[in-house]
């Protein structure tokens, strides 16, 4: 797959594009996005949860696929628009794969490593299990905090 370097450095080099300025990239804030992402796209159910270094995101429908043209593992090293939220909003996933250290996919009892080496242990696999009954689920670790340039 490819990973698409040139995007994710271009994202992580202008990240005010994609996220509040001024600011550090935040766990809590790429939550935020991937909830409204699942939102905007029909989830009535959505839910976000931190687990040891992990933040974990679910929601009712399998919003990673809902109306993408990519395949999950593909959707966070691309940039693609979610239109039902506002004109020329990008979707979340790409975020992650600029910002984030470590993504994991739960499928129902699967596990896909998107980026990172590290993988999911028994705690984590068993929270996701336990509290997150959803098709798809998303869990992350982030990369040392980095601060936004402010807005000029």
């Amino acid at each position: 797959m490819d990973r698409n370097p040139s995007l994710l450095a271009e994202v992580r080099a202008n990240p005010s594009l994609y996220l509040a300025p001024g600011r550090e990239v935040t766990a809590k804030d790429l939550s935020l996005e991937l909830i409204t992402d699942a939102l905007c796209l029909g989830a009535e159910d959505a839910r976000v949860m931190q687990h040891r270094d992990w933040t974990i995101v679910g929601a009712s429908i399998d919003w990673l696929a809902e109306g993408s043209r990519w395949q999950p593992e593909e959707c966070f090293f691309r940039l693609e628009f979610i239109h039902q939220y506002r004109k020329n909003a990008n979707r979340a996933p790409i975020l992650l794969g600029a910002f984030a250290s470590d993504v994991i996919i739960f499928t129902g009892n699967k596990q896909s490593l998107v980026l990172g080496s590290g993988s999911a242990d028994d705690s984590l696999s068993a929270v996701v299990a336990s509290r997150f009954p959803f098709p798809r689920v998303v869990a992350f670790r982030l990369h040392a905090q980095a601060t936004l340039p402010s807005a000029a």
